[in-house]
Protein backbone atom coordinates (compact mmCIF):
# COMPACT_ATOMS: atom_id res chain seq x y z
CA UNK A 1 0.00 0.00 0.00
CA UNK A 2 2.91 2.37 0.50
CA UNK A 3 4.62 1.51 -2.80
CA UNK A 4 1.16 2.60 -4.41
CA UNK A 5 1.12 5.92 -2.52
CA UNK A 6 4.33 6.75 -3.10
CA UNK A 7 4.16 5.92 -6.89
CA UNK A 8 0.84 8.05 -6.74
CA UNK A 9 2.56 11.05 -5.19
CA UNK A 10 5.43 10.43 -7.63
CA UNK A 11 3.42 10.68 -10.42
CA UNK A 12 0.99 13.60 -9.10
CA UNK A 13 4.47 15.66 -8.64
CA UNK A 14 5.79 14.88 -12.07
CA UNK A 15 2.06 16.04 -13.13
CA UNK A 16 2.88 19.50 -11.74
CA UNK A 17 5.83 19.86 -13.08
CA UNK A 18 4.60 18.99 -16.42
CA UNK A 19 2.00 21.27 -15.71
CA UNK A 20 4.42 24.20 -14.60
CA UNK A 21 6.79 23.42 -17.50
CA UNK A 22 3.97 23.53 -19.95
CA UNK A 23 2.42 26.78 -18.16
CA UNK A 24 6.08 28.35 -18.51
CA UNK A 25 6.33 27.63 -22.42
CA UNK A 26 3.02 28.74 -22.79
CA UNK A 27 3.61 32.17 -21.03
CA UNK A 28 6.54 32.07 -23.09
CA UNK A 29 4.96 32.12 -26.26
CA UNK A 30 2.35 34.61 -25.05
CA UNK A 31 5.22 37.16 -24.50
CA UNK A 32 6.42 36.72 -27.69
CA UNK A 33 3.27 36.58 -29.32
CA UNK A 34 2.28 39.84 -27.47
CA UNK A 35 5.88 41.64 -27.95
CA UNK A 36 4.91 41.16 -32.08
CA UNK A 37 1.80 42.58 -31.74
CA UNK A 38 2.80 45.56 -30.04
CA UNK A 39 5.76 46.02 -32.67
CA UNK A 40 2.77 45.39 -35.55
CA UNK A 41 0.75 48.19 -33.71
CA UNK A 42 3.43 50.35 -33.24
CA UNK A 43 4.29 50.42 -36.92
CA UNK A 44 0.56 50.67 -37.39
CA UNK A 45 0.19 53.88 -35.43
CA UNK A 46 3.50 55.38 -37.29
CA UNK A 47 1.78 54.63 -40.57
CA UNK A 48 -1.44 56.28 -39.28
CA UNK A 49 0.58 59.32 -38.10
CA UNK A 50 2.25 59.37 -41.91
CA UNK A 51 -1.09 58.72 -44.09
CA UNK A 52 -3.03 61.75 -41.30
CA UNK A 53 0.35 63.84 -41.96
CA UNK A 54 -0.37 63.72 -45.94
CA UNK A 55 -3.86 64.20 -45.34
CA UNK A 56 -3.42 67.36 -43.52
CA UNK A 57 -1.16 68.73 -46.43
CA UNK A 58 -3.75 67.78 -48.70
CA UNK A 59 -6.12 69.62 -47.37
CA UNK A 60 -4.27 72.73 -46.67
CA UNK A 61 -3.54 72.81 -50.89
CA UNK A 62 -7.22 72.58 -51.24
CA UNK A 63 -8.44 74.96 -49.10
CA UNK A 64 -5.66 77.17 -50.33
CA UNK A 65 -6.66 76.78 -54.03
CA UNK A 66 -10.19 77.21 -53.35
CA UNK A 67 -9.03 80.89 -51.55
CA UNK A 68 -7.00 81.42 -54.88
CA UNK A 69 -10.39 80.30 -56.93
CA UNK A 70 -12.29 82.57 -54.58
CA UNK A 71 -10.01 85.53 -55.23
CA UNK A 72 -9.87 85.06 -58.86
CA UNK A 73 -13.90 84.78 -59.38
CA UNK A 74 -14.17 87.61 -56.92
CA UNK A 75 -11.69 89.69 -59.31
CA UNK A 76 -13.23 88.41 -62.51
CA UNK A 77 -16.99 89.50 -61.12
CA UNK A 78 -15.48 92.99 -60.20
CA UNK A 79 -13.43 93.27 -63.18
CA UNK A 80 -17.12 92.27 -65.10
CA UNK A 81 -19.05 94.72 -62.85
CA UNK A 82 -16.68 97.23 -64.01
CA UNK A 83 -16.44 97.38 -67.36
CA UNK A 84 -20.24 97.34 -67.65
CA UNK A 85 -20.30 100.58 -65.78
CA UNK A 86 -17.80 101.77 -68.69
CA UNK A 87 -19.90 100.62 -70.85
CA UNK A 88 -23.26 102.23 -69.46
CA UNK A 89 -21.14 105.26 -69.33
CA UNK A 90 -20.36 105.01 -73.15
CA UNK A 91 -24.25 105.14 -74.01
CA UNK A 92 -24.73 107.63 -71.42
CA UNK A 93 -22.64 109.84 -73.80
Amino acid sequence: MNEVRKTLSQISSEQREMRKEFQDRLYGLAEIKITEIKERLENISCDLHKIIYKLKKINIKIMHYDKTKEIENSDNKYKTDSNSNHNSDDVAK
